[in-house]
């Protein structure tokens, strides 16, 4: 939903495009919502109470326990918005093991409207709910607040860094 331009950009392109006409990857849009976009390609019938991924967030969006989804940025069309809370994100399930990963998701959206700024990251860990392990959001810089915290309830959180700040 962000427009992005450049040279990176258009090398990335192309070789998608070059990977595709080849016939070695296919694309496929991330559902947020989805459970079984990505699944098991032997055994999964076996399997499919015990195995599960569930696409919990993209693009600003979130999916809820409910079924249903919240654009946490519906109103900002058109406006500049954090890139951190388009992260792709997902809940995986293995027997009784939970595992959460949401990349950078991380940001403020701001007031709009009457409605007062939103800690996005505290209306995502309800919808996590508990899991054994939990990446740790945009590097742990300016992240994993109190509420998305107590909601996840980690047993293990794991950080991916590369700069001094993180």
């Amino acid at each position: 939903p962000i427009p992005l331009a450049g040279p990176e950009l258009d090398n990335m392109q192309k070789l998608y495009a070059w990977l595709q006409k080849k016939g070695d990857v296919r694309f496929r849009k991330f559902r947020v919502g989805e459970l079984g976009q990505i699944a098991m390609q032997r055994d999964g019938a076996r399997y499919a109470d015990s195995f599960g991924i569930r696409n919990i967030c993209g693009n600003g969006k979130i999916a809820l326990a409910d079924g249903g989804i919240r654009d946490l940025y519906a109103g900002f069309e058109g406006q500049w918005l954090n890139e951190n809370a388009m992260s792709l994100g997902m809940v995986m399930k293995y027997g009784p093991f939970r595992f959460f990963t949401g990349g950078d998701f991380s940001d403020k959206a701001p007031a709009l409207q009457g409605r007062p700024q939103v800690e996005i990251e505290n209306e995502l860990g309800p919808q996590v709910g508990p899991v054994d392990v939990c990446k740790i959001n945009h590097h742990g810089h300016h992240s994993m607040p109190d509420g998305f915290v107590k909601a996840v309830r980690a047993r293990v959180y794991v950080g991916c860094v590369w700069d001094q700040l993180h």
